[in-house]
């Protein structure tokens, strides 16, 4: 499956909504205790969202939008620690948020400001 995301990703990389998606079953599904109790396993899932998100920046036609997508996925490293068998980020809650404050600052910069108010949908 995460083959064929790659080969659609590589049809139409300059599509936000296709790097979003794919990060998204990576940052939730394989995240979730219920797919995997093992922390550094979760933790490696959580980070490849990330990295993919940082991958898409390059090539998506909305690098701001992925920016900020990776800024909200940070924040939700705190309650990931604190609901159950956490996933050990590095730095814990606070480097996390560290991380999603560098995040936040890249999406204003390539325009996407996360505090202007209502968020609209990536642009293609």
């Amino acid at each position: 499956a995460y083959q064929v995301a790659e080969q659609a990703l590589a049809l139409d990389p300059r599509s936000p909504q296709g790097w979003m998606y794919f990060a998204a079953h990576l940052a939730r599904f394989r995240t979730s205790v219920e797919t995997d109790p093992d922390p550094a396993n979760r933790r490696y899932w959580f980070r490849a969202a990330l990295d993919l998100l940082e991958r898409g920046k390059a090539q998506c036609s909305d690098p701001g939008y992925l920016a900020l997508t990776q800024g909200l996925y940070l924040t939700t490293v705190e309650l990931i620690e604190e609901e159950g068998p956490g996933i050990g980020w590095p730095g814990g809650a606070e480097g996390a948020w560290a991380e999603a404050d560098e995040a936040f600052a890249e999406a204003k910069r390539l325009g996407r400001d996360p505090f202007a108010g209502p968020l609209s949908a990536p642009r293609e």
